[in-house]
């Protein structure tokens, strides 16, 4: 009788280390998901920084492209237009009439 006795201790004790590796495990489960939504929620935030950031970029690139602001910054810096004289067109044709050559582009 004494082996009944040992043998029922051992099933209740496996059975608590059962319920209790389950509940470990939730717990572990549920850590993961917080971790996650954590991470997923500071994502977001430099997502939505990098896409204010792109913006604010796309802006100065618009405001320094401006040809009538570049041509304002220019005078204020004592830069003069080019004369219609003063500008020479560049074309395959041209040079390869001046120099005898052809252009040739890559390797």
């Amino acid at each position: 009788m004494r082996t009944g006795r040992w043998t029922d201790k051992a099933f209740y004790l496996s059975l608590v280390a059962v319920v209790v590796a389950g509940a470990l495990f939730q717990l572990w489960q549920r850590y993961l998901v917080v971790s996650v939504k954590c991470e997923i929620g500071a994502l977001k935030r430099q997502y939505g920084q990098l896409c204010r950031e792109r913006d604010k970029l796309r802006l100065e690139v618009l405001k320094l492209s401006n040809l009538a602001r570049v041509a304002k910054e220019g005078k204020a810096r004592g830069f003069v237009p080019s004369e219609p004289k003063d500008v020479i067109v560049v074309s395959e044709k041209t040079a390869a009439q001046s120099t005898g050559r052809t252009l040739s582009y890559g390797p």
